[in-house]
C-alpha cells in the first residue's frame, strides 16, 4: 500500500496548465507502484487512481518485467472480487458454508460491481440451498434474474 499524494488534485490535475506539475507531484508513487509490479492498482478516489496510472504508464515504459494493470479500479472492487475467489476456494475445499459466508460478503457489503454480484448471487442460489434455506436462494435467484438478466 502506497499512502501519498497522487498529484491530481480533481479537475487541477487535468488542466493542461497544471498536468505536468501533477505528474511530477505523483511521480514517487508511480515509481513506488512500477517497483511494487502488482496485478492491480486501486484508489477510492477514482481519478487519483487514473492519475498514477498514468504515472506507471510512463515510470515502468523501459522497466523490464513491469506489467502496468489494465485498469484502476475502487477498493470496493477488488474486495468483491477477493471474496468471490475466497468463496470459489471454500467450495474447491467442500466447505460450502464457509463459502456461502464469502459470497454473502460481496451480495451485501461489496455489491457495487456488477459482475462481482451477480458472481455472488449464482453462487448463493444453489449455496442457500445446500445449507437448507431454500427460500434465501430463491430470493438469490430472483434478484439475479432481476438485475442482472441475461448473466
Amino acid at each position: 500500500m502506497i499512502e501519498r499524494c497522487a498529484g491530481h488534485g480533481g479537475s487541477w490535475g487535468v488542466r493542461k496548465d497544471f498536468f505536468e506539475t501533477g505528474m511530477k507531484v505523483g511521480k514517487p508513487v508511480a515509481r513506488n507502484a512500477v517497483k511494487e509490479n502488482k496485478a492491480h492498482i486501486a484508489s477510492e478516489c477514482p481519478l487519483a487512481a487514473l492519475h498514477i496510472r498514468q504515472g506507471m504508464e510512463r515510470e515502468g515504459r523501459e522497466k523490464e518485467g513491469f506489467t502496468l494493470p489494465a485498469k484502476a479500479e475502487h477498493p470496493v472492487v477488488l474486495f468483491a472480487k477477493a471474496y468471490n475467489a475466497l468463496g470459489l476456494c471454500h467450495l474447491k475445499a467442500d466447505r460450502p458454508k464457509d463459502a456461502l459466508l464469502a459470497f454473502l460478503h460481496v451480495d451485501l457489503l461489496f455489491n457495487a460491481d456488477a459482475d462481482s454480484h451477480a458472481e455472488a448471487l449464482y453462487y448463493l442460489s444453489d449455496l442457500w440451498t445446500k445449507v437448507g434455506k431454500s427460500d434465501r436462494a430463491v430470493e438469490a435467484r430472483s434478484l439475479l434474474k432481476s438485475r442482472y438478466a441475461g448473466t
